[in-house]
């Protein structure tokens, strides 16, 4: 299961593209993911070829129109979501930067995750009130913003 409450030791050989884990195109070599304050791998993880990155992006690309024809309250719903999820999670997320920055536990804990939980729920809270549409009118009645005024 990926849901695990801490890293551990593992070798991920297939990327998440378009809500599924996927294979790679050509697998290659492990590349091992170090541990800096204990110099030890603490996973292998399989390297994406260009191939899985087109994949990758045609399906982000494919998914920009339904998440920018979806409402805005349901927006801010989903990323609430998503923050609630990464709160559950914390635990799990603090041991990972641990390992995988070799911060030690507490400051992951105290910190470093936190700060991730504070960016979900900003973000959310930007959503929620910004006016993603108004009627621009540049000084002078057109044009540029500082630049001279349009002909007439």
């Amino acid at each position: 299961s990926r849901r695990g409450s801490a890293l551990q030791a593992s070798s991920i050989t297939n990327f998440y593209i378009d809500g599924a884990w996927v294979d790679p195109a050509h697998p290659g070599s492990p590349f091992d993911v170090i541990n800096p304050s204990t110099e030890s791998a603490i996973a292998q993880i399989w390297m994406a070829s260009s191939e899985d990155v087109d994949r990758a992006v045609r399906a982000a690309r494919a998914a920009f129109q339904d998440w920018a024809d979806t409402p805005r309250t349901e927006r801010v719903r989903l990323v609430r979501r998503l923050g609630d999820e990464y709160k559950a999670r914390s635990e799990a997320i603090a041991h990972a930067i641990s390992q995988e920055m070799g911060a030690p536990i507490d400051l992951a804990r105290k910190l470093q995750t936190p700060v991730g939980l504070t960016h979900i729920r900003n973000a959310a809270a930007v959503l929620e009130r910004f006016d993603f549409e108004s009627e621009f009118v540049a000084a002078g009645g057109g044009g540029v913003p500082g630049g001279p005024p349009p002909l007439l």
